[in-house]
């Protein structure tokens, strides 16, 4: 039988970007001050890489853990009229 309230791994993935996510927009500030207009991977909400392009912040990433389920953003200057 289907247990269809078993979280799938594209479901759990989701959940972990949209975690990242929410964890940035609640310090938002702070990430500005110390990373504005660089790019950053979030992670268990927490930053794990930062560099000035996305392709270098990736292969930190890689080194350190699976992509999967990481945000890479860039982090914009000033203030910003909606959450990211």
């Amino acid at each position: 039988m289907i247990d269809f309230m078993k979280e799938t791994k594209d479901q759990k993935l989701l959940a972990d970007l949209l975690r990242n996510r929410d964890w940035l927009n609640k310090n938002l500030k702070e990430v500005q001050n110390k990373y504005s207009e660089k790019w950053v991977a979030i992670a268990d909400e927490k930053i794990v890489s930062h560099g000035e392009n996305p392709e270098g912040v990736k292969k930190e990433v890689e080194k350190l853990r699976s992509e999967q389920g990481v945000l890479i953003i860039r982090i914009p200057k000033g203030e910003i009229s909606k959450p990211i």
